[in-house]
């Protein structure tokens, strides 16, 4: 049952630039646009995709409840808007290509949105997006693990959102 009067969940797609936020976040809301799958095309500032969740659990409680998704630039010269983007967040997504960056790319994320804002670790999410066709072997995978002194730790696992995207088109 949806509950009209509550205010849209506001959760921010953070990371390093071209690591797949934007591919991530229109997997979610349901906007995948086959036709852009290859190319890239930098975020200039915030992009906020809305759409209503059917299986969102909260407290052990099966809701339905719109949310936005904040795809935020992975551009750091948007660093001035940050305060701004952050007001009001209940979750972060972290992504990160990790063929392309280390757990320490993440911890300006992390810093700035989420241990300023004290947000609880379960609302907060880690996704490593493998964007080539080779596989990240597990050294460079475990290199994300201990970075953030996180009070719940979750496996890993990887995955290549544009690839099943695709598949899921077809």
């Amino acid at each position: 049952m949806k509950d009209e009067s509550k205010p849209p969940k506001k959760i921010l797609v953070l990371g390093p630039c071209k690591s797949g936020k934007t591919a991530i976040s229109n997997y979610l809301g349901e906007q995948v646009d086959i036709e852009s799958l290859g190319e890239y095309r930098p975020t200039k500032g915030v992009r906020i995709v809305e759409f209503e969740s059917h299986e969102l659990d909260i407290r052990r409680q099966r809701i339905e409840v719109d949310v936005e998704l904040w795809d935020c630039s992975g551009d750091l010269k948007y660093r001035d808007c940050w305060p701004a983007i952050r007001d009001g967040i209940e979750g972060v997504i972290l992504v990160a290509n990790p063929d392309e960056n280390t757990g320490e790319d993440l911890k300006i994320w992390y810093d700035e949105f989420i241990a300023s804002s004290n947000l609880d670790p379960e609302n907060v999410l880690i996704v490593l997006n493998e964007m080539g066709e080779k596989r990240t072997n597990d050294t460079a995978i475990s290199g994300f693990r201990h970075v953030f002194k996180m009070k719940y730790q979750r496996e890993c696992y990887p995955h290549n959102y544009r690839q099943q995207s695709v598949q899921l088109a077809i």
